[in-house]
This record gives structure tokens, C-alpha cells and sequence, in this order.
């Protein structure tokens, strides 16, 4: 994966541009991350589900995109280890 700045709009973007061309030409696939990602870390901050997990992630780490990124993946860790007891 290639991201322009080391931040978490990038990966954002990224995403966003993944999600889309998935969608666009191969509807039937299923990504865990897509499709489980953002309503396990709303679970896990106990809130609602028309939330973002990106502006959440930014808030805690004091809107600093660089610390935002390396929180996600951190997040991004204990999601595989939980949702793959789950999900797989």
C-alpha cells in the first residue's frame, strides 16, 4: 500500500478509493476490515453506530494526523486478533 503523507487522512483516502473500486468490480467480495472495522470500534467506545472511527481516532490523539496513523494500527491489531475469533 503506498500513502502520500504518513497520515491518517491519507489512509482514509486510500480506503475510501479501495471500498469504491471493490464495490465497482467485485461486488460479491467481502473484506473483514470493510465490513467490520468501523462497527467494532464504535462498540468498543460504546457509541453509536452514524459515527466515524477516523475523526474518533484524531480526536484521541490530539488532531495529530501522524499519531492518528500509528493509533490505527494499533487498533488494526487487536481488530485481527478479535474479529478473526469472530468472523473466520
Amino acid at each position: 500500500m503506498f500513502l502520500m503523507d504518513i497520515q491518517l487522512a491519507s489512509l482514509m483516502k486510500f480506503l475510501t478509493g479501495y471500498r469504491i473500486a471493490t464495490k465497482m468490480n467485485a461486488p460479491e467480495k467481502k473484506d473483514r476490515f470493510l465490513e467490520n472495522f468501523s462497527d467494532w470500534f464504535l462498540q468498543r467506545r460504546n457509541l453509536d453506530g452514524n459515527q466515524m472511527w477516523y475523526p474518533l481516532i484524531l480526536e484521541e490523539c490530539d488532531n495529530s494526523e501522524e499519531s492518528a496513523l500509528l493509533r490505527f494500527w494499533e487498533y488494526l491489531e487487536i481488530f485481527n486478533v478479535e474479529v478473526t475469533k469472530v468472523v473466520d
